[in-house]
């Protein structure tokens, strides 16, 4: 099978929503034989972004090629993917794990040739300083300097990384291990795919202060502080709806809370959640993560051993047809695979 993708946009979480996710309905030994071809006429193969999404890639892949538009008629019957769709990620929804999509990530963590340790540990996703960065409040330290400190009292392992600084096979590996992930919203929390299924993920979020979008004039200058209200008509109309992170960890069936912050410093981007730094209370933080370990030791130990479910639960393979033929795939041309996805698999609606 040839699967050609025309999706360009440059954030590792769309990627994996839109075009990694739809794939799960696809058996392994499917994907294994076939090949992805990316249309690169709007990307830039050498961003980070790209990098991460090509290393996947080339792990679930026998071969990925890149073409221009004008060469997808030099692909021999090709299967145009549907990227428009993937799993809920605007709308908070009670969702339940997803049996197809646990299976399917450890097929790929496996195809990634990384391992997890025996030993877990707390793992901070931080960001660049000014970049929606984690800074704790009492001490003013980055976060990541205040839980080294706090967490070494305590006898609890902690490694932290931002993610844009290191090869995306040092992603997987890093994540392999996190018995905690811990970070700000934002893509980098889509490495929790490479978690074990006994991580607990906290996510701090924006919910809290959430005003305007995009951010108004008042907000952006500081005229009004984070915790003002302005008039924007927007304010009313569009509420906080970041829930891409919460719905991804119920589907990989990680236990998750969202963490509210203490405030906020700047904003480098009109979007409201371009914050130069994200103010968090420290002692609040280190009482959740030890709550949470616990939680992940308890899971651990209750079956959830290396990330994975006991043998009665074999892989399940692609509910519309355990057969289906590359004939098959070739007349869905993948259009309904997301959509399937998102109403028959992922979803279901609160009531």
């Amino acid at each position: 099978m040839n699967l050609v993708t025309r999706f360009a946009e440059e954030n590792i979480a769309h990627i994996l929503r839109s075009e990694i996710v739809p794939l799960c309905l696809i058996e392994p030994a499917v994907l294994e034989d076939s090949c992805f071809f990316v249309i690169d006429d709007k990307i830039n193969k050498q961003s980070a972004c790209q990098k991460w999404r090509y290393y996947l890639l080339s792990c679930i892949f026998s071969r990925v090629n890149y073409l221009s538009s004008r060469q997808i008629n030099t692909v021999e019957n090709p299967v145009i993917l549907d990227t428009r769709t993937g799993y809920v990620f605007n709308e908070f929804i009670d969702i339940p794990p997803s049996r197809q999509l646990m299976s399917f990530t450890d097929f790929l963590k496996d195809k990634t040739g990384t391992y997890e340790p025996e030993n877990g540990y707390v793992l901070l996703v931080q960001r660049p300083p000014g970049r929606r960065s984690l800074t704790e409040a009492s001490s003013g330290l980055p976060l990541e300097e205040y839980l080294a400190e706090a967490l070494g009292k305590r006898g609890i392992p902690f490694k932290h990384c931002d993610f844009g600084t290191v090869s995306p096979h040092e992603q997987v590996e890093i994540c392999r291990g996190a018995s905690v992930m811990v970070g700000a919203h934002g893509a980098g929390l889509s490495n929790m795919i490479f978690t074990p299924t006994h991580c607990s993920v906290l996510e701090f979020n924006f919910r809290k202060y959430w005003s305007c979008d995009p951010v108004c004039d008042q907000h952006f200058s500081g005229a009004l502080a984070y915790d003002e209200k302005c008039d924007s008509a927007l304010t009313a109309n569009r509420g906080f709806h970041k829930a891409d992170f919460r719905n991804l960890s119920l589907l990989l069936d990680r236990t998750y809370k969202e963490l509210d912050v203490v405030g906020f410093e700047g904003y480098h981007a009109r979007n409201p959640i371009g914050r130069n730094f994200m103010i968090v209370d420290g002692q609040q933080l280190v009482v959740e993560i030890e709550k949470h370990l616990d939680l992940s030791r308890a899971r651990q130990s209750d079956g959830y051993i290396s990330g994975r479910r006991s043998e009665a639960e074999p892989y399940v393979g692609n509910p519309i047809n355990e057969a289906m033929s590359k004939r098959t795939l070739r007349k869905m041309k993948l259009r309904n695979v997301g959509r399937y996805l998102k109403s028959k698999v992922l979803m279901k609606k609160r009531v």
